[in-house]
Formats: C-alpha cells, sequence, structure tokens
C-alpha cells in the first residue's frame, strides 16, 4: 500500500478525534441522569428527542 503524505483539506479522523475529546470533557465526572439530561439538551437545540 502506497502512503499519501500529503495535506487533507478535510481529515475525518482528526474531527472525530477532536469531537470525541470535547464531550469527553464535557460530560467528564457526569452520572447517569446528569448524562441523559446533558444529551437531552443538546438534542432539544436540534428539535430531536431521545429514545428512552
Amino acid at each position: 500500500m502506497k502512503s499519501n503524505n500529503s495535506k487533507k483539506e478535510f481529515d475525518c479522523v482528526e474531527l472525530m478525534r477532536e469531537v470525541k475529546a470535547k464531550v469527553s470533557k464535557e460530560t467528564e465526572g457526569l452520572n447517569y441522569l446528569d448524562l441523559k439530561k446533558f444529551i437531552s439538551s443538546k438534542l432539544k437545540k436540534r428539535k430531536l428527542k431521545l429514545a428512552d
């Protein structure tokens, strides 16, 4: 397999790592109920519902 060393304009893997790190930092130390509230508040902003 040939490697491509050029810089990508959009790196999906890097983006996912950044998002995961941000969410981990925001939710660190939350218990289940607080985490559920956090997720619900994020979904409410997008007018989506949390599945039970």
